[in-house]
């Protein structure tokens, strides 16, 4: 990433955080973290077409767009249901390094690429697990809290999630601004919805409760 980019990066982070009146910054050491996963996952793409390159910005995006949860984002163990290239749970995962991540993804190409992100950036929070997610549920496991972006629709995540969750532990959902949200009024009650935007996109943060 050329240094236009990173002050870019910040100052991109630094208003959409501003715009949630959330007053903080990224440490230097985090940052290049995040530098060091972008740079990678645009080496990776290269080779495996892990995400489109079509677009120079997308991958920036993509960080952006998961770090519009660290506001809100509060947990000691969280599971990131379909962690498919890393988004949002590596992002959030550099700047939470007291929570435990298990990123969940059955995918061999991305697995490997989680892995080899989570050796570089000495990343020893996250642990990867080479699985489906509804084979994984099974396991009886549960969690404080889940994160998922573009995984499914959102009624398949809630569904999924109850098992996995414990009592009161809560959703994290990124949402594009036209995907449909109906929530399961049985099991879930809605905590917070948020718009926001980045770059030309509308989205929408979804922070939902089990019951």
């Amino acid at each position: 990433m050329s240094i236009i980019m990173k002050n870019k990066l910040i100052h991109d982070i630094s208003s959409l955080w501003n715009s949630f009146n959330y007053d903080n910054n990224i440490s230097s050491e985090e940052f290049e973290q995040l530098n060091q996963y972008h740079d990678l996952l645009k080496k990776w793409s290269k080779k495996l077409n892990l995400i489109s390159l079509k677009n120079p910005n997308e991958i920036y995006f993509q960080i952006i767009d998961s770090l519009a949860l660290a506001p809100f984002f509060k947990s000691t163990s969280n599971i990131d249901i379909g962690s498919g290239n890393g988004f949002p749970a590596i992002p959030l995962s550099i700047l939470n390094k007291e929570t435990d991540f298990f990123l969940v993804e059955p995918r061999k190409k991305r697995v490997s690429f989680l892995s080899y992100v989570k050796s570089t950036l000495d990343l020893k929070n996250i642990t990867i697990i080479s699985q489906r997610i509804e084979d994984f549920s099974k396991k009886n496991i549960v969690t404080e809290t889940i994160s998922s972006k573009a995984f499914a629709s959102p009624e398949k995540i809630q569904e999924i999630s109850f098992k996995l969750l414990k009592k009161n532990g809560k959703i994290y959902m990124l949402l594009s601004e036209n995907q449909k949200f109906n929530l399961l009024e049985s099991k879930y009650c809605v905590t917070l919805t948020k718009d926001y935007k980045v770059f030309d996109k509308n989205r929408k943060i979804v922070i939902l409760n089990k019951s």
